[in-house]
């Protein structure tokens, strides 16, 4: 998927999203400098992965997430930036995701 922002918030994409309370979500956001992995099972959220990295407005990104089993990575521009294992939330389907963010593109 290609995601850009005009803004500064929060863009990204839910997967194996079962229901409200369970489903993992990779968060990208431009002005507090932060992408993250996270699961969220039975209303709770647990961080998988984090790194300091912002997004740049207004700048298209190719987004992959390849959920294989416990094995969950996502991939921007063809560079893989998160792996992790964790097989609690088995399938679902996806969602786009955007928080504070009226410039969001998918």
């Amino acid at each position: 998927m290609k995601i850009k922002s005009k803004d500064s918030g929060t863009i990204g994409v839910m997967f194996r999203y079962f229901d409200n309370d369970n489903y993992y979500r990779l968060t990208w956001n431009s002005y507090s400098s932060v992408r993250r992995l996270e699961k969220k099972q039975n209303g709770n959220f647990q961080l998988l992965s984090e790194d300091a990295v912002p997004y740049v407005r207004n700048q298209l990104y190719s987004l992959d997430v390849v959920a294989n089993g416990a094995t969950l990575q996502v991939h921007i521009d063809g560079k893989m930036i998160f792996s992790d294992t964790d097989a609690s939330i088995t399938s679902g389907t996806i969602g786009l995701y955007s928080w504070l963010n009226r410039g969001s593109m998918f």
